[in-house]
This record gives structure tokens, sequence and C-alpha cells, in this order.
């Protein structure tokens, strides 16, 4: 499973992007200050971004939001994987 940081345009309320996403088939989890994240599989993220993800394995990139439904991109600024910690097992 792959887990990307949604970015919302200002005012855009959360459950409206939320229900969009999960129409999609992701599992959502609101975030504070205008964000959520998605996870799905990467099959799903393909389909969905209309993009490999082995593109975007380092994180620190935005997805291309311009396959997604019209009606959801207007409501999206970015979508992020991040990047991982620097830190923890075999990073010391």
């Amino acid at each position: 499973m792959l887990t990307a940081v949604v970015l919302l345009n200002c005012g855009v309320e959360n459950e409206t992007a939320v229900a969009q996403f999960e129409q999609l088939g992701f599992q959502t989890e609101k975030m504070v200050g205008g964000s959520l994240t998605i996870t799905g599989t990467e099959d799903m993220f393909e389909t969905s971004f209309g993009t490999p993800m082995a593109a975007f394995e380092q994180g620190g990139e935005n997805l291309p939001l311009n396959e997604l439904p019209a009606d959801l991109r207007s409501l999206v600024e970015a979508v992020e994987f991040q990047q991982p910690p620097e830190f923890g097992p075999g990073n010391f």
C-alpha cells in the first residue's frame, strides 16, 4: 500500500475531497489545515493519476493531476509522496 499527502485548494472542505477520493477506492484520513492522506495500491495510484509510480518512489515530487476527474482536480492543489525519514533502522 502507498500513502500520499493531498493538499487542498484554499476554502475546500475536507469532506468533499474525502468522498471523491473514496469513490476512487482510496482510504482517506483527514489532517489539520486543508490536507488529507490517501492510501491505496500502486495500481490504484497509477490508474487514478495516469502515471507509473516508479518515478515517484523517492518521494518529494508532486503527482500529475490531469487524469483525476475534473470535479476532484478542481479541489486539489497537489498530491505528493513524502520522502522517507533519514533515520531509523539502517540509517544512523
